[in-house]
């Protein structure tokens, strides 16, 4: 018999009443068109949604699938009656824009509402695409969603050990605390007898454990391509969202990674078939974004925190094409690293080089690397 999934949103959800009773006013509200819930990766975000949009009555709920091309006959897959579109992880979208057009739009028709979810780091894409097309009176900012209490973390940590683990739910809780996901994946990885209990007593060593268990679990789903693909994953992680048959990316990659295009490419399809990307159009990128988080981070950093110079090489191969990206990726880092009072500070590795190139630069050169970092800071 096959094991259900480590992670998926069956748990129960808690600590979040003041999010949803925002979220029903939200909706109750006829002046009120977009809805902002803003929290950092794993904290609960499409949790939150899912539940919420689960009970609610007398709307059509409709979900953004990344997956879907954008039309201009979209218009037309949307319903007649009162109408919820929600957008997770909005801050990474390459429709946001033309959401909140056909939002605008639906709303002269008749009842529509828009949710949106973002990582503090994307704020700025959000709000701004935001301001463009909508009054700030229309905007109903949810209360950010921030780290659970011990106590819920706690009852969270004993539904998912069950009764055989629960002895050790308290050590789980103060290892999770900040990311309930994993609390749930390691609660689960415990009570399948994956992980040994005694690595709660080194939070590092348990969150590293809890993902290379759920890397290998999302990898097991995956043919055999004959290659570690996780260095493809870290790759993925760096400089997407992208597309695995760009000739530009393919060129930079077989020699980063040591592979023919061939072999990335089929990489690339069999991880989308095994659900660890999603696809977007021609994009790829690597989802649950907490995975990706650490895949970045165990490719970027050691256990002490320290450079191990993977950024520098990313930028050099990659810098060229995917410089917004791996700016706005690493600067993701750059937050997380920083909030755990880590002193590397990776944006100023790659800070200088840029300098650098820019001081020895063409004008043509200068201005490609302005736009990039414009770009990132849009």
């Amino acid at each position: 018999q096959m094991q259900s999934p480590l992670f998926d949103f069956e748990q129960s959800l808690r600590g979040r009443s003041q999010q949803l009773e925002e979220l029903a006013a939200f909706l109750a509200a006829k002046e009120k068109t977009v809805a902002l819930v803003k929290g950092r990766g794993g904290i609960g975000k499409s949790k939150l949604l899912r539940d919420w949009s689960l009970k609610v009555k007398g709307w059509n709920v409709l979900c953004v699938n990344e997956a879907a091309n954008w039309s201009a006959e979209t218009f037309k897959e949307i319903p007649d009656g009162k109408v919820l579109i929600i957008h997770d992880d909005a801050h990474r979208s390459r429709i946001l824009d033309e959401l909140l057009i056909l939002t605008r739009d639906l709303k002269e028709r008749g009842m529509v509402k828009l949710a949106l979810s973002f990582r503090p780091t994307g704020s700025h894409l959000v709000q701004g695409a935001l301001a463009r097309r909508f009054d700030q009176t229309l905007v109903s900012e949810i209360a950010p969603l921030e780290q659970l209490s011990r106590t819920d973390v706690r009852e969270l940590a004993f539904e998912v050990l069950g009764p055989k683990f629960r002895q050790h739910a308290v050590m789980l809780a103060e290892v999770s605390r900040d990311t309930p996901l994993v609390t749930v994946v390691g609660g689960r990885l415990i009570a399948r007898r994956q992980i040994p209990p005694i690595l709660l007593a080194d939070e590092y060593a348990f969150r590293r454990a809890v993902f290379d268990r759920f890397i290998d679990e999302q990898q097991g789903r995956a043919e055999d391509v004959g290659f570690d693909l996780k260095e493809l994953l870290q790759l993925i992680a760096a400089i997407g969202p992208l597309a695995p048959r760009d000739k530009r990316f393919l060129d930079a990659a077989e020699e980063f990674l040591r592979l023919r295009a061939d072999q990335i490419v089929r990489g690339a399809d069999v991880l989308v078939a095994a659900g660890i990307l999603l696809r977007g159009g021609t994009l790829v990128r690597i989802v649950p974004d907490v995975l990706s988080d650490f895949l970045l981070e165990q490719a970027c950093v050691n256990d002490r925190g320290e450079s191990n110079f993977f950024a520098d090489a990313i930028y050099k191969h990659f810098g060229d094409r995917y410089l917004s990206n791996l700016l706005r990726n690493i600067g993701e880092l750059d937050w997380r690293l920083a909030r755990r009072k880590t002193s590397t500070s990776l944006m100023n590795q790659l800070w200088t080089k840029m300098e650098k190139r820019f001081r020895a630069g063409s004008a043509f050169e200068r201005k490609t690397l302005l736009d990039a970092i414009q770009t990132c800071a849009m």
